[in-house]
């Protein structure tokens, strides 16, 4: 119910708050097959007839709540609430199934539910073994190609090594060779000077 606030001075002059209640119009309406009151809030009430009250008296042992609110248009909660203030109550077979009912639908949710749980899991591990392997070929990949730079810088160091000892022994056997040849002709050229230089020595002498 709505309340409404209203302050009041005190002997010290602090201000109080004094709560009055104020009573709520209910407009009675008929509509369908019982009488339906609004409140001032603006929710409806369907009042209970003699022929429902006689009707739920006859069937809340043998129907479910559910069957009994869809029957008679109501909701589960009301025919509850109304069951409660009659007095009536359900015999303990139909509770307790209603009760295995429930708690099968609860431990087949439970399952549903840990059945999503392991799916994800195992989607989870797939994945993460996925991105391990990937990451290990890629390692893989980029240690092979190291290793062939590294072998293909070795043989290119080998190819120029042995480029430089091919050079330098060509070198050596081309100097070694004009070597020899200018010991071979040095006598030669030896005996063609000492040739002129007598040659000379006799015009010389015959000059004179």
């Amino acid at each position: 119910m709505p309340v409404r606030r209203r302050t009041r001075r005190g002997p010290m002059g602090m201000r109080r708050t004094a709560r009055r209640r104020t009573t709520t119009r209910t407009a009675w309406t008929t509509a369908g097959t019982g009488r339906t009151r609004r409140t001032r809030t603006g929710i409806r009430i369907k009042e209970w007839t003699a022929a429902e009250i006689t009707l739920l008296r006859r069937e809340y042992k043998s129907m479910t709540n559910t069957e009994i609110a869809r029957m008679m248009r109501r909701s589960s909660g009301s025919i509850r609430a109304k069951a409660a203030l009659l007095g009536l109550r359900k015999p303990a077979t139909r509770l307790g199934a209603a009760r295995k009912r429930a708690s099968g639908r609860k431990k087949t949710t439970r399952r549903k539910a840990a059945r999503k749980t392991t799916r994800r899991r195992t989607t989870r591990r797939k994945t993460a073994a996925k991105k391990t392997t990937r990451r290990k070929t890629a390692r893989k990949k980029t240690a092979r190609k190291r290793t062939t730079r590294r072998k293909t810088a070795a043989k290119k160091t080998t190819r120029r090594k042995t480029a430089r000892k091919r050079t330098t022994r060509k070198k050596t056997a081309r100097r070694k060779t004009a070597r020899r040849k200018t010991a071979r002709k040095r006598p030669a050229r030896r005996k063609t000077a000492a040739k002129k230089t007598a040659r000379k020595r006799t015009t010389r002498r015959r000059r004179r």
